[in-house]
């Protein structure tokens, strides 16, 4: 149930409304003696192609989509290099290092900003309106 969505209904606090996702209905099978087994994720992913039999295509991809984000929210704004960069190795162990990571995390943040910020302003200088005749200063009076 950590992987359902759960709805309460306003006005009934005890009644509870379970979703179920697609990828549920092939979690689960009866068995020919009646007993209610489950496929692992490990099972559905090895078994891919035979499920996409079983089901039909248009089914299968129908439950792949619904499992499958539309659109990643780092993809549109990082490219693959700076997504691995962001990475937490699996060789952080200590609060310290995790902690150095994090510091790094916030610089590298902080440089990016700062590369923004100035690609921005010379963009804003370059297209800024160049007077094409200079003002003529200000004769001041000797007397």
């Amino acid at each position: 149930m950590s992987k359902s969505k759960v709805f309460v209904i306003s006005g009934m606090s005890s009644a509870i409304a379970v979703v179920v996702q697609p990828i549920e209905s092939l979690r689960f099978y009866v068995d020919e003696d009646g007993c209610i087994r489950m496929n692992s994720d490990v099972n559905l992913l090895m078994n891919a192609e035979r499920i996409r039999n079983q089901i039909g295509e248009e089914n299968y991809l129908n439950i792949v989509r619904s499992i499958q984000p539309s659109r990643s929210p780092y993809k549109q704004k990082l490219d693959d290099d700076a997504l691995i960069s962001t990475l937490k190795s699996r060789y952080l162990q200590s609060p310290a290092e995790v902690d150095a990571w994090m510091a790094s995390l916030d610089q590298k943040y902080e440089d990016m900003v700062a590369d923004v910020k100035a690609a921005a302003a010379a963009a804003a200088a370059s297209q800024a309106p160049v007077d094409p005749q200079p003002k003529p200063e200000p004769v001041q009076s000797t007397e």
